[in-house]
């Protein structure tokens, strides 16, 4: 196994750590907007900075498991190109390991959601049991927001979500998609925090939305236009998709 002089495992580990300190620093309720923003960027940095050193080590170790772990666990690529190329680097010997077949999984996931193009139709059934498809929603925009119960950001976003809701719910419909929960705590959560919008529980196999529409990052907010066509996919509690809302709905009016 190569493993290069500026870069180990325990390196990322403590990275990971980093990341997962600074994020709940980000979203401490006791913080001003300005101090918010500054830890935001700082954790950005440190993202930024994990990806570079997983790739490093991917690059260098495409010939062993553990390679392929760091692969398909740490190195966040959106580029089906960029993927694709380290992908085909690994031993053909590899290509059963689950961490290539989630590999794989993304690449088909990247293939079919792409901005600017047609969103993959589905059918999906709601906490209230009824059935959503997307051929149905035409003529409205649709946000997809995949968030869960365990994801600090996503419970941090919900007072704005409610408000941006209930602004514009004439002309967007909001479907709420909780992955990595379980059945009790997502039923809990949306009587807790009075979700009304149509809330999904994710499924898994064939079924799992994550994996299908390539959700590596909570909450991820995808925005669908009336005539089905993805047009933007805002990863994290952001300002940006609220913006982005109220720009489309301005040029709207």
């Amino acid at each position: 196994m190569v493993i290069t002089n500026n870069f180990t495992m325990k390196n990322l580990i403590a990275l990971i750590f980093l990341c997962a300190f600074v994020t709940q620093f980000v979203y401490d309720k006791d913080k001003t907007t300005e101090e918010k923003q500054i830890h935001l960027d700082v954790y950005n940095s440190v993202l930024e900075i994990e990806n570079e050193v997983a790739e490093t080590f991917v690059l260098e170790n495409t010939e062993n498991i553990v390679g392929a772990f760091v692969f398909s666990n740490f190195l966040q690529i959106d580029s089906y190109s960029k993927l694709d190329s380290i992908f085909k680097l690994f031993s053909p010997e590899l290509y059963a390991s689950d961490y290539l077949i989630r590999i794989k999984q993304k690449l088909d996931a990247l293939s079919r959601i792409q901005i600017g193009e047609p969103f993959p139709p589905f059918s999906i059934t709601t906490n209230q049991g009824k059935n959503l498809e997307l051929t149905n929603l035409k003529g409205k925009y649709v946000v997809l927001d995949f968030w869960g119960t365990w994801c600090a950001p996503c419970i941090k976003g919900i007072p704005k979500m409610k408000e941006y809701y209930s602004k514009y719910q004439d002309r967007v419909e909001f479907i709420g998609i909780a992955c990595n929960d379980s059945s009790e705590k997502w039923r809990a959560a949306i009587e807790k925090y009075g979700l009304s919008w149509p809330q999904v529980f994710n499924g898994s196999g064939n079924d799992d939305l994550k994996v299908r529409y390539n959700v590596e990052t909570f909450p991820t907010k995808m925005i669908i236009d009336p005539t089905g066509v993805l047009i933007q996919s805002h990863k994290g509690e952001t300002e940006d998709f609220y913006m982005e809302l109220d720009s489309l709905f301005r040029s709207s009016n």
